[in-house]
């Protein structure tokens, strides 16, 4: 019987998140991984597959114009039209080209993400001058943002914050306008934002003087995923320090963010921000629904309390670990978590449309490696109404940072 082809291409860079994760050892079982790739361990002993150069080539596209059949790339939508064909292994004319076409006919299509299950994620980035001051971590940051962000931009909604803003403009408080203008909304949470997010963060180098006003970059950004889908929203904060900027607090008595003593130069400013910005964590998980990431960049001086306090946020916010927020040490590391904590909200459910009343005629197979169809959604893949779903292991292959080709051939 002629065998007629439907390739479904996603261009994934994402990596397993914690729950996702449990269980998957990929060194007792290599096959788990995707063919060009290897089991690796990390730093904190959680396993994954990395391809032979991950720097370059977690993110390179796959050709994709190359191997579909049968339709059309919609360069403005990223869908394929739809043809049927008559196919013949003879070519036009031979014995094959009277057989009558498959009933699942030539069809090219382009996954893409269930409305339901597609996440929105702004991201809430700190530029204050600590990040630049002992050791450069802002252009190691704006290039894992860059990455992770063209690489999901089809497949997560991503939005932007900045803090302090680098245009406060007017009506701002002068006694905060330079160290603690609060972070407002660049860039509302949508496909296709990649290029927007970074243009921003070329022009918003950190200068200095500059703050750490978290709890008003938190609240914009809670302010810009109002009336979203309860649990696929959330905040993802990079920041270096603890949270300040609160004026209310007594600089005579309060936990200092520069490991001294705010007396000195009555700066209130550098007050430890604690109850305030946990608190506001806490309200948007509880009335929003949004999960907090809390990725810290730390550094050998890194004040102990400052560090209670993003352990404090990551727990408030649903996304901590053993009671801790992600915390990277080294710049080398921080691409890597960076990718990792976005990859982990993206979807393993796709629509396949009208395709899936075919399902028992689709042979389904990832990077070459067939996964069956499991009707208890356990390890495999299935249908639910005019979604393709995967589950177990054929979900965790996709969620290595690379692009994959996922295959399903009707028969």
């Amino acid at each position: 019987m002629n065998k007629v082809a439907v390739l479904l291409i996603c261009l994934w860079a994402v990596a397993c998140d914690d729950d996702a994760g449990a269980g998957f050892n990929c060194m007792t079982d290599p096959s788990l991984c995707p063919l060009g790739t290897r089991c690796i361990e990390d730093e904190s002993g959680q396993h994954r597959c990395e391809g032979p150069n991950s720097q370059d080539t977690a993110f390179a596209p796959l050709p994709v114009g190359d191997m579909m059949m049968g339709g059309q790339l919609d360069q403005s939508t990223g869908a394929f039209d739809a043809q049927r064909q008559q196919t013949g292994d003879s070519g036009a004319g031979g014995a094959d080209s009277q057989r009558p076409p498959s009933e699942c006919g030539n069809v090219r299509i382009g996954l893409k993400p269930s409305a339901s299950s597609t996440a929105r994620v702004v991201l809430v980035v700190d530029r204050s001058y600590s990040m630049i001051e002992d050791e450069d971590r802002w252009t190691p940051m704006l290039t894992a943002l860059q990455q992770v962000t063209q690489a999901l931009q089809n497949s997560v909604q991503f939005g932007l914050v900045v803090f302090p803003t680098p245009s406060p403009g007017p009506g701002v408080d002068p006694q905060v306008a330079e160290a603690c203008a609060p972070g407002q909304l660049d860039v509302a949470p949508n496909f296709g934002t990649a290029e927007q997010i970074a243009n921003i963060l070329d022009v918003s180098e950190p200068r200095f003087g500059q703050g750490t006003p978290t709890y008003s970059a938190l609240l914009s950004a809670g302010q810009a995923l109002m009336n979203g889908g309860m649990g696929t929203d959330y905040i993802l904060l990079a920041t270096d320090g603890g949270p300040g900027c609160n004026f209310a607090l007594d600089h005579n008595n309060c936990v200092c963010l520069n490991g001294g003593s705010c007396v000195v130069w009555e700066m209130p400013q550098n007050c430890l921000d604690d109850r305030r910005t946990i608190d506001t964590v806490t309200q948007l998980q509880r009335a929003q629904g949004i999960k907090t990431f809390v990725l810290g960049l730390t550094g050998d001086g890194f004040l102990p309390e400052a560090r209670r306090v993003l352990d404090d946020m990551a727990i408030a916010g649903g996304t901590a670990v053993n009671s801790r927020h992600f915390e990277v040490d080294t710049v080398a590391a921080l691409a890597r978590q960076l990718i990792s904590t976005a990859g982990s909200v993206v979807p393993c459910r796709y629509d396949l449309g009208a395709l899936a009343s075919r399902a028992d005629d689709l042979t389904v197979s990832i990077d070459g490696t067939p996964y069956p169809r499991d009707r208890t959604r356990t390890n495999g893949w299935d249908v639910d109404g005019e979604v393709i779903e995967f589950f177990g292991n054929a979900c965790l292959a996709l969620r290595d940072g690379y692009a994959h080709e996922i295959e399903a051939q009707c028969e």
